[in-house]
């Protein structure tokens, strides 16, 4: 038993490196990150008087972050 509990916990191990690696090499260039990154939160931004959701969640960025 403890043995299937090691192997399930390694197996999860192998999974979080790789989707790590695959996110890491995807990513690749920063700018694209953060010209994607920008154009999310603008788009959000300009629903934060129409949808609660993005209220609530920009309330809680401005909360954490400050």
């Amino acid at each position: 038993m403890e043995v299937t509990f090691a192997i399930i916990l390694l197996t999860l191990l192998i999974v979080q490196v790789a989707i790590g690696s695959y996110a890491f090499l995807q990513v690749g260039d920063t700018q694209d990150l953060r010209a994607s990154v920008k154009q999310v939160v603008e788009k959000s931004f300009l629903e934060y008087n129409n949808t609660e959701a993005v209220k609530e969640e920009f309330n809680f960025l401005q909360v954490f972050v400050s």
